[in-house]
């Protein structure tokens, strides 16, 4: 099988694997169940090692690094919010935030490998760079800190939602303090937010070097 198929099927495996995980971090955060939260933990981590698997496959088949298109994208997306949630779950002392964080990732590899079903049209097929996107080293490095500032910000995103049910007139009395949320929001965010200046930088001067200009005023 080719690389690109090995790398297919490590990323199907991994959208089962996260499916799992979501799963026993609900069962985890509505029963309290310590057993549980350990699995899931080790689940998602299976999770994030086939995810790595498929994208060196990806980055061997494509001869480039695995960030050319929004199927590539997304992929590597999940792999830094599944890396990012994990890497600081052992620091927030609760799994708790894994019911909200991990679905993220499960729903981007859901898209990239079944977008048909929505009609999205995100194809997995390996493609030569179009001519702005030929730059090997700023490719590289611009989406990996992209893919790390957006994977500190799902953590973000997660622990504010949780923060907001705690401080609401009816919290709930399974979920740890609003504090503590907040604590990991803003930890989150300081992080990220850095990151995503160095992608704004980053991204201008690559502008530059491309099409002569560093701020193009475009979408995105």
């Amino acid at each position: 099988m080719p690389f690109g198929g090995v790398s297919l099927l490590f990323v199907s495996s991994s959208l089962v694997i996260f499916v799992v995980a979501v799963a026993l971090y609900l069962w985890h955060a509505i029963g309290k169940n310590d057993d549980i939260g350990k699995a899931a933990t080790i689940i998602s981590w299976l999770g994030v090692a086939f995810l790595t698997l498929a994208l060196v496959f990806r980055t061997i088949a494509s001869g480039h690094g695995p960030f050319a298109n929004m199927y590539e994208y997304s992929v590597s997306f999940a792999w830094g919010i599944g890396l990012c949630y994990l890497a600081l779950e052992r620091q927030l002392k609760s799994r708790t935030l894994g019911a909200l964080v991990v679905p993220i990732a499960t729903i981007l590899l859901a898209l990239a490998a079944h977008g048909w079903l929505l009609n999205m049209r995100i194809s997995s097929d390996i493609e030569p760079l179009v001519p702005a996107l030929q730059n090997n080293l700023l490719l590289t490095i611009h989406v990996a800190v992209a893919i790390f500032a957006y994977g500190m910000f799902a953590v973000g995103f997660g622990s504010a939602i949780m923060y907001l049910i705690q401080i609401g007139s009816s919290p709930l009395k399974w979920l740890p303090k609003a504090e503590a949320f907040d604590d990991i929001s803003y930890k989150s965010v300081i992080i990220g937010v850095p990151l995503f200046a160095l992608v704004i930088i980053l991204g201008a001067y690559w502008g530059n070097v491309a099409w002569g200009r560093y701020w193009g005023w475009d979408p995105k």
